[in-house]
């Protein structure tokens, strides 16, 4: 078993021994800054990448509760991780709140909707009992 040198996480120092275990892991202290702290990440949201992982996989449309299983971390830490990332993120579009594209967004959205149906259906309670509505 070789020796290997740990410097401190907050002050970089090398003046690092032993202060007991928790879960299982070792728990180091730093002499010089007084702080503790743990060479191994006990959760996997504190790994490194992992948060730049969440990003790209929202980024290309996966969804939470996906994003979360496949790495193995929390919703909740997916979603805290998307909107810390969302803070950060700058406007590309410069035609984002312009008052002539959003009406000519809204003409667009209005004369799509007021198309002339000639039939409906519909179904309440199980999709075997449907019945055509006939609009004229």
């Amino acid at each position: 078993m070789g020796y290997e040198k740990v410097f401190c996480e907050y002050c970089k120092g090398s003046e690092v021994v032993r202060h007991g275990t928790q879960n299982g892991r070792s728990r180091l202290r730093c002499n010089t800054c007084r702080r503790i702290f743990k060479t191994e990440c006990t959760y996997r949201t504190y790994e490194p990448g992992v948060k730049v992982h969440i990003v790209e996989m929202a980024l290309h449309g996966s969804g939470i509760r996906d994003t979360s299983r496949a790495l193995g971390v929390g919703k909740h830490t997916v979603i805290a991780a998307i909107k810390d990332i969302a803070t950060e993120v700058m406007i590309v579009n410069p035609h984002i709140g312009s008052q002539a594209l959003a009406a000519e967004i809204r003409y667009l959205i209005d004369s799509a909707i007021n198309v002339p149906a000639d039939e409906q259906w519909v179904y309440v309670g199980n999709k075997a009992s449907q019945r055509g509505v006939v609009v004229d």
